[in-house]
């Protein structure tokens, strides 16, 4: 089970401690992405090189080794989804092409439904 807790800190004499913690993991973290996904460096390696060149413990390392890969997977579901969003606007796209060819044809020939029509009421129908 996980539990997840909450705090003001009040002394605001922690607060650069803190803001250099955070910015040193940031750093931590992209040079982490850099080694596991851009160079492919196995994970253990990765730790005991992190572990002995910054003084992070084993606790911190995973710690921002798992924000990363949620981080990583958010995205790639991410990209997934838009795929599917993007390929589905090409695919509706494409159909109002033909659509659109389709009536064309058939007003050049002064055939079917839209040949009839005036331009402002064909255009006010699309």
């Amino acid at each position: 089970m996980q539990a997840t807790f909450r705090t003001n800190i009040w002394d605001e004499g922690s607060y650069p401690v803190l803001d250099a913690i955070a910015a040193l993991f940031g750093r931590l973290m992209r040079r982490l992405f850099v080694d596991l996904y851009v160079r492919g460096c196995k994970p253990n390696a990765c730790k005991r090189h992190y572990i002995a060149r910054y003084g992070l413990t084993a606790r911190q390392f995973n710690a921002i080794a798992r924000e990363l890969a949620g981080k990583v997977n958010a995205v790639r579901k991410a990209t997934k989804h838009r795929i599917g969003t993007l390929e589905g606007q090409i695919a509706a796209t494409e159909k109002a092409i033909r659509r659109l060819r389709k009536e064309e044809k058939s007003i050049a020939s002064r055939k079917g439904r839209a040949a009839g029509m005036k331009p402002h009421e064909r255009a006010a129908r699309s």
